[in-house]
């Protein structure tokens, strides 16, 4: 489940921070959702059962009825593909903390997850949540499973592996502000899929001028001090050379080249 939540985060581009010229002006919890929302639009639960008719991004839709009633006419379109013809259905949510079987969020009552509640790192919250829904004996939906992935913060659903990975995109946001007032566009995108590894998670910068790119690098991140050598990239970030200074004053002069 945390790679089809991950792979739904990188089909709605949240891995990502255009450059300001071209970004929103103020990135939010629902536009990250709006954009989970169409990505669900590109998975194919069975032919013709596209993964967005069974897909929410808020759990009150669990209590009022919209996700059981989804699930049983799901289930019907299923039975000729499927023993039983038993579809899950899927909710996205965001979460503040994560105490199994509770999933805590801002300003609304926990979510309880019955069975079980997996977290990727050790970054700790803010959390993006993917959570599997069944139908309970008595025909209401329940949340059976989920997996809560850590998260830069609120407005940007990129997910991220340590604390260090969201002071790094934080210091990459300023940058891009840094280059903007010198008409240069930089991108910032966090690696999913091919090219990722959960020990060093890279992240990409890609600046250029007038759609003609003029740098590219490739960042890595690693919690331990031990992985410098064992990581492919531009530069290694680890907690002791972000302290010191040493990840700024190379992206400055990586930049500047």
């Amino acid at each position: 489940m945390g790679e089809l939540l991950l792979a739904i985060i990188a089909a709605g581009h949240c891995n990502r921070i255009e450059a300001p010229a071209r970004a929103p002006d103020d990135p939010s919890l629902l536009s990250e959702f709006a954009a989970l929302q169409a990505a669900s639009a590109d998975f194919e639960v069975l032919p013709g059962l596209p993964l967005s008719d069974i897909f929410w991004t808020h759990h009150s839709h669990l209590r009022n009825g919209d996700v059981a009633d989804r699930l049983k006419t799901a289930g019907r379109h299923a039975r000729t593909a499927i023993p039983g013809g038993m579809i899950s259905g899927f909710v996205a949510t965001y979460a503040t903390h994560v105490r199994a079987p509770l999933l805590y969020g801002p300003k609304r009552l926990p979510l309880r997850v019955k069975e079980s509640i997996t977290t990727a790192g050790a970054a700790g919250g803010p959390y993006l949540a993917l959570v599997q829904c069944g139908l309970s004996a008595d025909g209401t939906a329940e949340a059976i499973r989920a997996c809560a992935h850590p998260i830069y913060h609120a407005g940007r659903f990129i997910p991220v592996a340590s604390e260090l990975e969201r002071d790094v995109l934080r210091a990459l946001e300023a940058l891009q502000v840094a280059l903007d007032a010198h008409g240069v566009e930089c991108e910032v995108e966090r690696c999913i899929g091919v090219g990722a590894n959960a020990d060093a998670p890279r992240i990409k910068l890609t600046a250029g001028r007038e759609g003609r790119e003029l740098q590219r690098l490739i960042i890595a991140v690693a919690s331990a001090e031990d992985s410098i050598t064992a990581v492919d990239a531009d530069f290694v970030v680890t907690p002791a050379r972000f302290a010191d200074g040493a990840f700024v004053a190379w992206l400055d002069a990586a930049v500047a080249r």
